[in-house]
């Protein structure tokens, strides 16, 4: 009996101790789980807390970036400009300025609104040595040749885009800022006297008020205009002149020249047959000096210049005067002089008289001040020739608003760019 007791009583106890060990195991495991969570809750946390704050300090990095990148871009814009109104900006530099942000597109343009045009003075020096900016490449018809180019016209409202009349090409080139060649807006048909061709042109300018050029059409004896829209066909506006040269003024009004009267008309837009606003002037010695005009000039008072290659002149006539002064020539003298005008050809003036011309048989552009006896050469004359300190018959000139002087120097067939010397 006791043994069956001490048996039952150790059976009991194995029980119990079996179950104590099942019940301290089962305890052990909720305390790991119970850390687990823990451990997950607090890493949870840290998780909530640590993101948004990461993100915050991206977001402020990268605003950080922005305003650098924008501040960066102001002050290159700005020191680019400061650049451009002391010298020029090729396309390409123009380019990169305006790709590098969006603010330094803006900040260019209110740059260029403020310093765009540079007021030429009786102290304004050019460089020396020009830049060959349209042609150079030989007598031809390719894109990127000339053969006899006679008019020149830079259009300051499209990155100083120039327009060639090529004239023994029949037609007339666009030629881009930049670019390597040219392309033919005017003329691509071939010579003769359909409207949609030419013939021997001199002379182009640009109609802003109807978009379009604006071209004295010589072999054909006429004016006419070519649309910049394709879409629309060219028209003949002044028919029957026998037109060298032509140019318009601020408000639209064309002034054309007529070898067969030897005189400058002016057209208004609507009206037909134009009116004579110079005259045939003569000396004592009963020559005209008004034979055969070779570029005429309309300056911001309406007055109008002349220029006279075969009498060596250049002539002005004040708004509604009827006798013209003379304001460049030769003053009789006999020998070449670099002070003198021989065959005056293009010629500009600017807002203070004076006047620049291109001295076609001495190579050279001068400058007439105001009421000056003689002019001086401010590029060119180093002889005839195609160095880029040269020019050979140089036929037109051009200022753009930022100051630079175009050449066409017609016996290198080529258009030369002068920059402004700042030193």
């Amino acid at each position: 009996m006791n043994e069956k007791k001490q048996e039952f009583d150790s059976v009991h106890m194995d029980k119990t101790e079996t179950l104590h060990n099942a019940n301290r195991i089962s305890c052990q495991h909720c305390q790991r789980t119970k850390s687990v969570w823990i451990i997950i809750s607090i890493i949870a946390i840290l998780l909530i807390i640590i993101i948004p704050v990461t993100i915050i300090s991206m977001q402020k990095r990268n605003v950080s970036e922005i305003s650098t990148v924008a501040m960066t871009a102001i002050e290159t814009s700005t020191i680019a400009l400061t650049y451009t109104v002391t010298t020029s900006v090729t396309s390409k530099q123009t380019s990169m300025i305006a790709s590098t942000s969006t603010v330094t597109t803006t900040v260019t343009s209110e740059k260029m609104s403020t310093t765009k045009k540079i007021t030429l003075n009786s102290k304004t020096k050019w460089k020396q040595n020009g830049i060959t900016i349209a042609g150079g490449n030989g007598k031809g018809n390719q894109l990127d040749q000339f053969d006899n180019p006679f008019g020149l016209y830079i259009d300051d409202d499209d990155n100083q885009t120039m327009y060639i009349a090529d004239m023994n090409n029949d037609r007339v080139i666009e030629w881009k800022q930049g670019a390597s060649n040219g392309t033919v807006v005017a003329g691509k048909n071939g010579m003769d006297n359909r409207t949609d061709q030419l013939t021997r042109p001199t002379g182009v300018v640009i109609d802003k008020k109807n978009n379009a050029l604006t071209i004295c059409d010589r072999g054909n004896k006429r004016v006419v205009r070519w649309f910049r829209d394709q879409n629309k066909h060219p028209q003949v506006i002044i028919p029957n002149i026998s037109c060298t040269c032509l140019t318009i003024n601020e408000n639209g009004d064309l002034y054309v020249s007529d070898s067969q009267t030897n005189a400058i008309r002016r057209w208004r837009e609507g009206e037909i047959n134009g009116v004579e606003v110079t005259g045939v002037i003569k000396e004592g010695t009963g020559i005209s000096l008004n034979h055969g005009p070779g570029s005429v000039f309309v300056d911001s008072d309406q007055s109008i210049y002349v220029s006279y290659p075969s009498n060596q002149n250049v002539m002005k006539w004040i708004k509604d005067a009827k006798k013209s002064i003379s304001v460049a020539n030769r003053h009789n003298e006999s020998q070449k002089n670099p002070k003198f005008v021989r065959i005056p050809s293009g010629i500009f003036v600017d807002h203070l008289g004076s006047i620049y011309v291109c001295e076609s048989s001495d190579h050279h552009v001068m400058r007439w001040l105001k009421d000056a006896p003689e002019g001086t050469v401010v590029v060119g004359g180093n002889g005839k020739g195609n160095q880029s300190n040269q020019l050979a018959n140089p036929w037109s000139i051009y200022f753009d608003r930022i100051g630079s002087l175009y050449v066409l120097d017609k016996g290198n067939r080529r258009v030369q760019k002068f920059d402004i010397d700042v030193e």
